[in-house]
């Protein structure tokens, strides 16, 4: 054989080599930009976002669009178990927080009231979600007029979400009822539970590998920075709860096919 065809293929093969070792270093640096290189849709990359400052939760409906949705959040008078969600517990809401979007998600309106009790409120109902006795008595407003903005509102919209939406709607039914106030259009309205939405995305499992329903915190995690251990600062629980599930409403399939 030719020693210059030998030379001609070490010489391509010397040239091959250091391509691949060109790419690779190419991609290894890429590779390793895109992991120092926070998400582009996070303001905040400490593991931390605030439901009260971050832009996430500031998707403002243009004027003249109209409602479709009905995101709403009860908190309850008593610490409510997920084991044992009803029985020998108060669940009368003391707290209500509701916001109407728009077909594509974006926000019509936010609401948000504590309702008048005479009762006292559990300690470990206030470690939950930070209404006190105090909260109540100076800013709380009668549950009925509360009620009545709220369905006012839910007879504008197509569909109503909540996580956990059936214990939500059960417990607000109730109490609407006690208020003397009509729950059917409550129960019957179309609902989309956003627990159940994140339980069939499957990303949080148990030791068996069985799919469990995800707290909304770590849904919105998930959701948008693919980290459930999200930490989420707010200064009302209820709030907190509307804006997140609003905000992972608008990653469900049916709201980015429209998009």
């Amino acid at each position: 054989m030719p020693l210059a065809f030998i030379g001609c293929v070490i010489l391509a093969l010397m040239l091959g080599w250091a391509l691949y070792l060109l790419y690779e270093m190419r991609r290894r640096s890429k590779l390793l930009r895109e992991v120092a290189t926070p998400l582009p849709s996070s303001p905040h990359h400490s593991g931390e976002i605030d439901v009260d400052s971050s832009q996430l939760f500031r998707s403002v409906s243009p004027e003249g669009y109209n409602p479709y949705w009905l995101v709403f959040d009860t908190e309850t008078f008593d610490l409510i178990p997920d084991e044992d969600p009803a029985e020998g517990y108060d669940t009368r809401p003391i707290a209500l927080s509701w916001q109407l979007l728009d077909e594509s998600g974006a926000m019509l309106l936010e609401e948000s009231y504590l309702l008048a009790r005479v009762e006292h409120l559990s300690p470990e109902a206030t470690a939950l979600h930070g209404v006190t006795d105090e909260d109540l008595k100076l800013r709380a407003k009668p549950p009925r007029e509360v009620y009545t903005l709220f369905l006012g509102d839910l007879s504008r919209a197509s569909m109503v979400v909540a996580h956990h939406l059936a214990f939500h709607r059960s417990i607000l039914a109730a109490d609407l009822q006690q208020e003397g106030l009509e729950a059917s259009p409550l129960l019957s309205a179309r609902g989309l539970c956003t627990m159940e939405w994140g339980r069939s995305l499957g990303f949080k499992r148990s030791a068996t590998g069985e799919a469990l329903y995800p707290r909304l915190s770590e849904l919105f995690g998930q959701l948008y920075f693919a980290r459930p251990s999200l930490r989420v600062r707010y200064t009302s629980k209820t709030l907190r709860d509307v804006r997140l599930c609003a905000a992972s409403l608008r990653r469900h399939p049916l709201l980015m096919a429209s998009s």
